[in-house]
């Protein structure tokens, strides 16, 4: 298990062990939203972090970006050899944290995954998520995607 000392802001330099990673969790049908979100963190649109272990190097990432009065979690991903170590929700509270000190107005941090990916959904529920709707084909046809929100609060 690694510990919070550990997880730094993204560099472009962590591009390509975002994309190792990313390759098992997310397969290809993403692979083009993921450039274009890699290119939102280089221009800034998009924030980003990564775990860092001095064994493993590179083994987890997440990312999110400011809409309106809420916050959006963009991907959150942790090597497969390493999950359930706990660094996804490490990863999850430092995010929530950076979002109360840097936007102290915004309350809801969201996030949208496939409604068949359990593991997911379970990983967000346990993070204290609600789920609050689903949408068919809102990304890829013949796919629905479930939405989930959690309320942020400084305790």
């Amino acid at each position: 298990m690694i510990d919070e000392t550990c997880i730094r802001d993204i560099n472009p330099n962590d591009f390509d062990d975002i994309k190792k990673i990313l390759k098992d969790q997310i397969g290809n049908q993403y692979s083009k939203e993921l450039e274009l979100e890699l290119k939102d963190i280089e221009s800034g649109r998009v924030n980003g972090i990564v775990a860092v272990s001095k064994d493993t190097g590179l083994c987890g990432y997440a990312s999110w970006r400011y809409r309106v009065e809420s916050a959006y979690l963009e991907t959150i991903a942790v090597d497969n050899k390493l999950q359930s170590q706990g660094i996804g929700g490490r990863l999850l509270r430092i995010i929530e944290q950076i979002i109360l000190d840097e936007k102290p107005g915004i309350t809801l941090l969201n996030v949208v995954t496939d409604s068949d990916a359990l593991r997911t959904i379970n990983f967000y529920i346990k993070n204290k998520f609600v789920p609050s709707g689903i949408v068919q084909d809102e990304f890829i046809p013949g796919t629905s995607q479930i939405h989930l929100s959690k309320k942020l609060s400084e305790n």
